[in-house]
Protein backbone atom coordinates (compact mmCIF):
# COMPACT_ATOMS: atom_id res chain seq x y z
CA UNK A 1 0.00 0.00 0.00
CA UNK A 2 2.88 2.30 0.96
CA UNK A 3 6.02 2.58 -1.62
CA UNK A 4 8.17 3.68 0.85
CA UNK A 5 7.10 0.33 2.92
CA UNK A 6 11.36 -0.33 2.09
CA UNK A 7 12.35 2.39 4.28
CA UNK A 8 10.06 1.06 7.49
CA UNK A 9 11.50 -2.22 7.56
CA UNK A 10 14.74 0.05 8.49
CA UNK A 11 12.81 1.30 11.66
CA UNK A 12 12.77 -1.16 14.04
CA UNK A 13 9.17 0.27 15.54
CA UNK A 14 7.91 -0.99 12.20
CA UNK A 15 9.24 -4.50 12.59
CA UNK A 16 8.41 -4.73 16.08
CA UNK A 17 5.17 -3.87 14.79
CA UNK A 18 5.38 -6.60 12.05
CA UNK A 19 6.22 -9.51 14.24
CA UNK A 20 3.64 -8.51 16.92
CA UNK A 21 0.43 -8.40 13.96
CA UNK A 22 1.78 -11.77 12.71
CA UNK A 23 2.29 -13.32 16.18
CA UNK A 24 -1.33 -12.19 17.11
CA UNK A 25 -3.39 -12.74 14.09
CA UNK A 26 -1.27 -14.91 12.11
CA UNK A 27 0.57 -14.25 8.69
CA UNK A 28 -2.82 -15.91 6.31
CA UNK A 29 -4.69 -13.25 8.08
CA UNK A 30 -2.37 -10.18 7.61
CA UNK A 31 -2.05 -10.67 4.15
CA UNK A 32 -5.80 -11.06 3.38
CA UNK A 33 -6.23 -7.64 5.22
CA UNK A 34 -3.40 -5.87 3.69
CA UNK A 35 -4.15 -7.11 0.22
CA UNK A 36 -7.85 -6.85 0.10
CA UNK A 37 -9.20 -5.16 2.53
CA UNK A 38 -7.29 -2.33 3.54
CA UNK A 39 -7.01 -0.87 -0.57
CA UNK A 40 -10.83 -0.79 -0.23
CA UNK A 41 -11.20 0.94 2.92
CA UNK A 42 -8.38 3.32 3.32
CA UNK A 43 -10.76 4.84 0.65
CA UNK A 44 -13.78 4.97 2.20
CA UNK A 45 -15.36 7.62 4.74
CA UNK A 46 -15.49 6.88 8.47
CA UNK A 47 -12.63 4.10 8.31
CA UNK A 48 -9.11 4.90 9.40
CA UNK A 49 -6.55 5.36 6.97
CA UNK A 50 -3.75 2.75 7.39
CA UNK A 51 -0.31 2.53 5.33
CA UNK A 52 2.19 1.23 7.91
CA UNK A 53 2.52 -1.52 9.96
CA UNK A 54 2.30 0.28 13.22
CA UNK A 55 -0.67 2.16 11.89
CA UNK A 56 -2.63 -1.08 11.51
CA UNK A 57 -1.28 -2.00 14.93
CA UNK A 58 -2.59 0.77 16.54
CA UNK A 59 -5.74 0.81 14.35
CA UNK A 60 -6.92 -3.30 14.48
CA UNK A 61 -9.30 -2.89 16.33
CA UNK A 62 -11.00 0.22 14.92
CA UNK A 63 -10.76 -1.34 11.79
CA UNK A 64 -12.50 -4.31 12.87
CA UNK A 65 -15.27 -2.90 14.06
CA UNK A 66 -15.96 0.11 11.46
CA UNK A 67 -15.98 -3.07 9.42
CA UNK A 68 -18.52 -4.85 11.27
CA UNK A 69 -20.46 -1.29 11.80
CA UNK A 70 -20.99 -0.58 7.95
CA UNK A 71 -21.84 -4.48 7.39
CA UNK A 72 -24.45 -4.00 9.82
CA UNK A 73 -25.85 -0.93 8.22
CA UNK A 74 -26.33 -2.76 4.95
CA UNK A 75 -28.07 -5.62 5.99
CA UNK A 76 -30.37 -2.78 8.31
CA UNK A 77 -30.46 -0.87 4.63
CA UNK A 78 -31.58 -3.98 2.94
CA UNK A 79 -34.02 -5.00 5.08
CA UNK A 80 -35.73 -2.01 4.87
CA UNK A 81 -35.46 -2.12 1.26
CA UNK A 82 -36.96 -5.63 1.24
CA UNK A 83 -39.57 -3.97 3.44
CA UNK A 84 -41.10 -1.51 1.05
CA UNK A 85 -41.37 -3.98 -1.58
Amino acid sequence: LNPAVKRMFGNTTQRTACRTLIDTYGLERLQKIILETLPKTNSMQFFPTISTPLQLLDKFVILESSIKRYQGEKKVKGLADINKQ
